[in-house]
């Protein structure tokens, strides 16, 4: 990599790098997610003037900024909202956005009539909550809740987690206005636990755009 950061400062090319694992621990999730070396090529890219990497792999639409360098968690077209990002550079500056692929139009547009494919948007967040409802439901049985607390707690992640996989935070915090749900949520030992403190910080952000 050095060698190709090389010879694109010799023919002074502007780079931008991209993968799939992360450099940076972007969430509570580390191994596996978090590429080995990462502080070696974050270092490798300040050097050579690299701003910006794209990283997929977490499925969750999210960047963080350290030292100069920024780093952006791509969401999964294949996850609601299934959306992609684009990058562009004006002025002298880079941005990004993201877009949600409009199936809906290129259904009308093929004449198709599924109604899977009609509305799509509707179709993947459907989807999207039922697979985490389930997931949480299963998780929740093993806890001595009551049925009423395990709807609530189920709710509140499952629309949490649309907020977070999308990026767009802004209402997150209006879920749960007083912190009573995520009080039940501490009685869970391990992971979920440790999942909803690591994304408080994240409440109230738009991680869809960035400009650097």
């Amino acid at each position: 990599m050095r060698g190709q950061l090389e010879d694109a400062r010799r023919a002074g090319v502007f780079v931008l790098a991209a993968g799939h694992q992360n450099i940076f621990q972007q969430t509570v999730f580390r191994g596996g997610y978090v590429i080995d070396r990462a502080e070696e090529l974050a270092a490798l890219f300040r050097e050579y003037g690299v701003p910006l990497y794209l990283s997929g792999h977490l499925h969750v639409q999210h960047w963080m900024t350290v030292d100069g360098l920024t780093e952006i968690a791509t969401s999964a077209l294949s996850v609601s909202p299934c959306q992609y990002g684009i990058v562009s550079a004006e002025d002298g500056a880079l941005r990004y956005e993201t877009r949600a692929a409009d199936v809906s139009a290129w259904a009308r547009a093929e004449g198709r009539t599924e109604p899977e494919l009609l509305d799509f948007a509707a179709y993947a967040v459907g989807y999207f909550d039922a697979r985490n409802r389930k997931s949480t439901a299963e998780e929740l049985a093993l806890f001595p809740y009551t049925e009423e607390e395990a709807a609530r707690m189920t709710e509140y992640l499952v629309a949490l987690n649309r907020a977070y996989f999308s990026g767009d935070m802004r209402a997150a915090a209006d879920l749960d206005p007083n912190g009573e749900i995520r009080a039940l949520w501490d009685r869970v030992p391990g992971l979920y636990s440790l999942y909803l403190a690591s994304i408080q910080g994240d409440m109230g952000q738009d991680y869809r755009r960035w400009t650097g």
